[in-house]
């Protein structure tokens, strides 16, 4: 069992690779909700062109505003290739606006497989389409809050669909890369997450200064479940958004390679432990433990090395991994002060944390319900048994799994 956190890193790790295809590149202009100059010629995306397409991969739809468009408000749409109805709701676009993106939930993917789409909206004129593999980054660009609204263009937030977190899981972060907006006449700045249409405040937000460059959401149960759902908008007041990215929860708190001999040392900085959670335990892996080894956790007070509150002092290594489960006034005294590792004859590699509810355990063939997926957020198995499955680590209704 202990070797699967190891796993679990390596496959984090390998889920923020990005690959990207083109579809379709050119020069097609669409106005008055049809083609131009010559009607009826839409650009098509064929279903072969899906064929090793996953859910959360991301068409992307390069283009340069129309003015001369009769129709006010320009959209860039996905169509059935018959042009019977919409495959999924279209993107708004403003003058200055370059790229539309569409993320392949479930029902988007089995109609793109199955028959492809059409290009269609209008204001537009497309240069590119293409296919991005599923990254880690959600949004990037560069959109400023200020006095609780969006600057230059009002009512413009940074919108994220429901589909870009199908594959998300408890524990992962919503981290927006930021800068400080000076100029705000608000002097209390802050990072929320609001429904899409601005009803309703999905969460508590987080207060930012001048040096603050990234405001991090730790997706909770009740987060993700709203995420899943609908989405969410960006909002607040004070700043700049750069990047939104969903990073897969780790947890690793401290990685080297120490050597501890006879009762030299290592501090682990309180700032290491500020993502750690109660009920959490941590894994700390050696590469070396001969005989006679021992690891000795200390507080690390202003005045001193002290026993920690859980009264732990000498553990005997004898395996390369060992899990610590931790108090609540032992996470308290990390948190605070950070964390001393010493002892006798050992060489640590990590400190991870887990929770350990949060990574539970399937038997091979155990009937699911539900869509399984791997960390890349693909699908790999849908309502039915995990015998196809190999041994790693899935995602189902939202919580990680591990088939052993």
């Amino acid at each position: 069992m202990k070797k699967t956190f190891t796993l679990l890193l390596v496959l984090l790790m390998a889920a923020l690779s990005v690959n990207a295809k083109t579809l379709w590149s050119g020069s097609q202009s669409y106005a008055n909700y049809n083609t131009t100059p010559e009607a009826d010629k839409r650009v098509m995306l064929t279903a072969d062109m899906f064929a090793d397409a996953a859910v959360g991969d991301k068409i992307n739809v390069v283009f340069t505003y129309y003015a001369a468009d009769p129709v006010s408000w320009h959209q860039v749409e996905l169509w059935k290739t018959d042009m019977s109805q919409a495959i999924t709701g279209g993107v708004h676009i403003l003058d200055g606006d370059t790229l539309a993106t569409f993320t392949l939930d479930e029902a988007m993917l089995t109609e793109l497989k199955a028959n492809g789409c059409n290009l269609a909206g209008t204001g537009y004129t497309v240069t590119e389409v293409r296919l991005d593999a599923k990254s880690n980054v959600l949004w990037s660009g560069s959109q400023t809050y200020a006095d609780y609204q969006t600057i230059p263009v009002a009512g413009k937030p940074i919108v994220l669909p429901a589909s870009m977190f199908a594959g998300a899981a408890e524990g992962d972060k919503l981290n927006i890369s930021l800068t400080n907006y000076a100029a705000d006449p608000q002097s209390w700045h802050q990072v929320e997450l609001y429904a899409p249409d601005m009803s309703a405040s999905l969460c508590p937000g987080v207060h930012v200064v001048e040096t603050t460059t990234e405001a991090a959401f730790t997706l909770d149960a009740t987060l993700l479940a709203k995420l899943q759902a609908t989405g969410c908008a960006i909002a607040g007041t004070g700043f700049t958004v750069t990047k939104v990215t969903l990073e897969p929860n780790s947890g690793m708190i401290w990685q080297g390679n120490f050597a501890v001999g006879s009762w030299s040392s290592i501090t682990i900085p309180k700032d290491n432990f500020a993502g750690v959670t109660k009920g959490s335990s941590l894994v700390f892996t050696f590469s070396d433990v001969p005989e006679g080894s021992g690891l000795v956790l200390k507080q690390n007070l202003p005045s001193g090395w002290a026993t920690m509150p859980s009264g732990s002092d000498w553990i005997s290594l004898t395996e390369t991994e060992y899990v610590y489960p931790l108090t609540d006034a032992d996470l308290e005294t990390m948190q605070t002060y950070g964390l001393v590792l010493t002892g006798m004859s050992y060489t640590l590699t990590s400190v991870q944390a887990v929770v350990p509810s949060s990574i539970g355990q399937i038997a091979k063939a155990t009937a699911v319900q539900g869509t399984i997926y791997n960390l890349n957020g693909q699908v790999v198995g849908q309502q039915g048994s995990t015998s196809h499955l190999g041994r790693g680590i899935y995602i189902l209704n939202g919580k990680k799994f591990v088939i052993k």
